[in-house]
């Protein structure tokens, strides 16, 4: 199983000096063609730049001629799993589901356990799953392995690439929901920053001001692995004087964006065990509440709504998802202590 596309792209100005592998990635803005994706079709020598294979790290110039062969050349990752679906909308396009805790999207290095992507790809028929990348069936964006909400799957490639430049452009519309520590302020709080790996700990990213990157970097251009991210925390409800309950919208999509942005913001997301410090909780608890937010074992985010623009029929769609069980749980040990935001 797999899918052939060939694509001939003439190189603008704004392109000159970026690596080949990261401009194709950016300009197909594709999670099914990640970047390691393109170095494994450039090891296949099937992406030339002016009628000669390149490797990864050639710097293009302007009016180059790139040409590629998007072809699912490596042997599918996945095999179909049978899953217990939630699923919350389904047409020939696209299926939403509300993702559950404790599996990761797609499988990767260290998650060989079943994925959600696999369990998509035994619940569509024959025929759909031909039109699908087979080592990213659907897949158009992610939730972390223990986030919960709501996320949609292509099953067309044209549902595909039209949902995936709705999440390139920002044009959809994403709100979370999650219990995090300490009191934000009470107006809505913007956070806007770069995104990166984390030097020191290769799981994690680590966020950088605009300011510090122009110290850093003068010359104003900063390497490609800084990330703008932009996200909006307005909190719903206080519980005594340890916790908010927050909404917060994403502008944009970056790994861990909201978990880096609670950190950076002083307010990490409660259970995150990446960026949550281990804390003793005041003696306001009874005992039994303040058990229950130390041992919580994942971080208490979910995406609760997801809107969208129908990428065949262009209706505008919104989905709801109510939060699981455990962090509804958390929350009602919680809500004789609540207190509003004023």
């Amino acid at each position: 199983m797999g899918t052939k596309r060939e694509i001939k792209v003439v190189v603008p100005p704004e392109g000159e000096g970026i690596r080949v592998d990261r401009w194709l990635c950016e300009t197909l803005a594709d999670p099914m063609y990640t970047r390691s994706h393109i170095q494994k079709l450039m090891g296949e020598q099937v992406v030339h730049v002016n009628g000669v294979p390149c490797k990864p790290n050639q710097k293009l110039k302007a009016q180059d001629e790139v040409f590629v062969c998007l072809e699912a050349v490596l042997p599918s990752l996945l095999v179909p799993v049978p899953m217990d679906l939630e699923i919350l909308y389904e047409d020939e396009s696209l299926l939403v589901l509300n993702k559950p805790a404790g599996i990761s999207v797609h499988p990767g290095a260290g998650t060989p356990m079943p994925s959600l992507a696999a369990g998509v790809l035994a619940h569509i028929n024959a025929q759909e799953a031909r039109q699908m990348d087979p080592n990213r069936p659907g897949v158009v964006h992610r939730l972390d392995k223990d986030t919960t909400g709501v996320m949609v799957f292509a099953k067309t490639l044209l549902a595909h690439q039209g949902l995936s430049k709705q999440f390139h452009d920002k044009t959809n519309e994403r709100t979370y929901v999650a219990l995090l520590e300490g009191l934000l302020p009470t107006s809505a709080t913007t956070c806007e920053s770069y995104l990166h790996r984390d030097p020191h700990h290769r799981l994690k990213f680590a966020s950088t001001s605009q300011e510090d990157l122009d110290q850093k970097y003068r010359n104003g251009i900063y390497p490609q692995a800084y990330r703008w991210a932009k996200s909006l925390f307005t909190p719903l409800q206080y519980f005594a004087h340890s916790f908010t309950y927050a909404q917060i919208r994403l502008y944009t999509g970056r790994t861990h964006q909201i978990r880096v942005h609670a950190q950076s913001l002083g307010h990490p997301v409660v259970g995150d065990p990446l960026y949550q410090r281990k804390r003793m909780y005041p003696t306001t608890f009874p005992h039994d509440v303040r058990e229950a937010v130390s041992g919580t074992s994942r971080q208490m985010l979910h995406a609760a709504s997801l809107a969208f623009t129908h990428p065949v029929t262009q209706d505008k769609m919104s989905f709801e998802a109510p939060v699981p069980a455990d962090f509804q749980r958390l929350l009602s040990q919680l809500a004789p202590f609540a207190r509003k935001v004023v």
